[in-house]
């Protein structure tokens, strides 16, 4: 566990503008390693890529557009075997400090842009201390054996946050599992991450954030039409965008995912609230805003309802999908 003093060494360091120096101190603060020196220190980012990562894939014009935008590269440590103390290992993570010139609109996007040409070149597991005009962003890539990286980010965090021990409590490596390289690469991915990485957006998340919706209670003298539901489902959805603005970055799956799930949560999620809002006028049933003609009756829908586990209510999205069954079956 880190002590008070380390944080002023940290502070020390970073006011003499050795930012290498500052990533090594932070790791060995929270356990993460206890090199006292990295094993590269700034170098170029050409000198970075053919002599420091030992590769053989080729970079595109492309590549090196991101890549020139880079300061200086440190390749710090590396964690296998002999840190996590396991027979075998056959793999291992590897630590970075990369300092960028980029404007803060750009930052994180560049930032993530580079760590998956990074992540195509060095160990499939990689973490990243990125710095842009003094302020600090863990980012983490895992390259899958298919190749396909997934790298998430944190928030940017200033020194004030080291000193005040906000971020060493929260990626103090004594909290992490040991047994495994990817369980303690989870766990450290799961401490720092944006939310949104961990809880991913999705139109299930903003259809159970509408459970329970009591606004729709014709007893309230509260009435939301459907486009209003609906939008308030959209603002859910989109609300890690909105909030970070410049700085989100998602992964490319996650936006399939959302437009995959997006059509039938809203059908879904719609046909549950409109089902809170029948009202009953004689012979006629006022759903939302439009009336079905004829005699509306529950009596035959009595069985099937008794037969319903009462743990399904505690599910609204088990519940939701329970409700497509019965429709379709109907």
């Amino acid at each position: 566990m880190f002590q008070p003093q380390e944080g002023d060494n940290i502070f020390n360091i970073s006011q003499d503008g050795d930012f290498c120096c500052l990533a090594m101190q932070l790791f060995r603060a929270a356990g993460h390693t206890f090199n006292p020196k990295a094993v590269t220190f700034n170098e170029s980012i050409r000198d970075f890529i053919y002599f420091d990562i030992q590769h053989d894939q080729v970079l595109t014009p492309t590549d090196w557009t991101c890549l020139n935008q880079v300061i200086t590269a440190s390749l710090l440590f590396s964690n296998g075997a002999n840190y996590f103390d396991i027979t075998n290992c056959r793999t291992e993570i590897n630590y970075y400090a990369i300092s960028l010139n980029s404007r803060s609109n750009e930052r994180s996007q560049l930032a993530h842009e580079i760590h998956s040409i990074i992540s195509r070149l060095s160990s499939p597991l990689s973490v990243i201390l990125f710095e842009v005009n003094e302020l600090y962003m863990f980012s983490f890539a895992e390259r899958k054996p298919d190749q396909q990286t997934t790298v998430m980010l944190s928030d940017w965090f200033s020194l004030n946050s080291i000193i005040e021990a906000d971020i060493l409590l929260r990626i103090d490596a004594s909290n992490f599992i040991h047994v495994s390289v990817i369980e303690f690469f989870y766990d450290f991915v799961y401490a720092i991450a944006r939310p949104y990485y961990i809880y991913q957006d999705s139109y299930e998340y903003a259809a159970y954030e509408m459970f329970p919706l009591k606004l729709l209670d014709g007893n309230d003298g509260i009435v939301i039409d459907r486009e209003t539901i609906k939008q308030i489902m959209q603002d859910n959805y989109n609300s890690s965008s909105q909030e970070y603005q410049e700085d989100y970055v998602a992964e490319d799956y996650n936006n399939q995912e959302a437009s995959s799930l997006s059509t039938e949560d809203f059908d879904l999620e719609l046909f549950a609230l409109d089902m809170d809002t029948i009202e009953f006028d004689g012979e006629e049933a006022v759903i939302g805003n439009n009336t079905i003609e004829g005699e509306l009756s529950y009596e035959e829908d009595d069985d099937y309802l008794d037969e319903v586990d009462e743990k399904l209510f505690d599910d609204p999205i088990k519940l939701l999908k329970w409700i497509e069954q019965h429709a379709r079956k109907k």
